[in-house]
C-alpha cells in the first residue's frame, strides 16, 4: 500500500481571540487588552499593609518579618519598608484618585499598593508581575490604569474616606466619625481592631 504524497493539509484560519470581559477590579493597560492591571486582596486582619507590600515583592503573604521592621502600618512606615527593600512604593488611593510615590527618587523598580481609605491591597499586572522599572515605556500606561482603576473603584463605592465616615471599634463597639477620633480612642484604650460602620 502507498500513501498519496501529493494530500495538502490546510490550516484553519485563526480565529480571533475573543475580547476579554474585564471585571470591575481590573484595567486594560495601554488600551490594547493584552495586559490587565488588577486587584490582587489581601487578609484584612490588620495587617494588610504588610501583606500587601509582601505579595507585591515576594508573592507571598509572610508578613513576620515586615511587621518586625515597624509597628503600624502608615506613611512614615511605608518609606521605612521602601528603604529596607530598595524598591519604590507607590500607593494608589481610591477616595484622591491619586498616586503617592515613596522614595521614587532612590529606586527605578517599583510595587503598586491600592489603598481604600482603611485597607490595603496589591496591584498585579497579568495576575503575574508585581515589580515595575519606572524607566520602562510601559511604566506610564500602567500608573495611568492604576488612576482609571481607582476612579472605576471610587465610583462603585470601595473607597473610604476616613476623614468623614463612621468608624467601629470592634473591641468594644463605639462608632467614630474620621480618623482623628479613632486614634485618640485607640491611645486611651489600646484598641486597634477597626472597621467600616455598616
Amino acid at each position: 500500500e502507498s500513501s498519496d504524497s501529493n494530500e495538502s493539509f490546510s490550516l484553519p484560519p485563526p480565529q480571533p481571540k475573543p475580547k476579554r470581559v474585564l471585571k470591575s477590579t481590573e484595567m486594560s493597560i495601554g488600551g490594547s487588552g493584552e495586559n490587565v492591571l488588577s486587584v490582587h486582596p489581601v487578609p484584612d486582619d490588620n495587617s494588610c499593609l504588610f501583606h500587601a507590600i509582601a505579595y507585591g515583592i515576594f508573592k507571598q503573604d509572610s508578613v513576620r518579618d515586615l511587621r518586625e521592621m515597624v509597628s503600624w502600618g502608615g506613611a512614615i512606615e511605608i518609606g521605612i519598608i521602601s528603604d529596607a527593600l530598595a524598591v519604590a512604593i507607590y500607593v494608589v488611593d481610591i477616595d484622591a484618585v491619586k498616586i503617592e510615590k515613596f522614595n521614587e527618587d532612590k529606586f527605578d523598580n517599583y510595587i503598586l499598593i491600592l489603598f481604600n481609605g482603611i485597607h490595603y491591597d496589591s496591584l498585579t499586572m497579568n495576575e503575574f508581575k508585581t515589580v515595575f522599572n519606572k524607566n520602562q515605556p510601559e511604566s506610564d500606561d500602567v500608573l495611568t490604569a492604576a488612576l482609571q482603576l481607582a476612579s472605576n473603584l471610587k465610583q462603585t463605592g470601595y473607597s473610604f474616606n476616613t476623614h468623614k465616615a463612621q468608624i467601629k471599634c470592634n473591641t468594644c463597639q463605639m462608632t467614630f466619625v474620621g480618623e482623628r477620633e479613632v486614634a485618640r480612642h485607640a491611645e486611651s484604650t489600646g484598641h486597634v481592631d477597626f472597621g467600616q460602620n455598616r
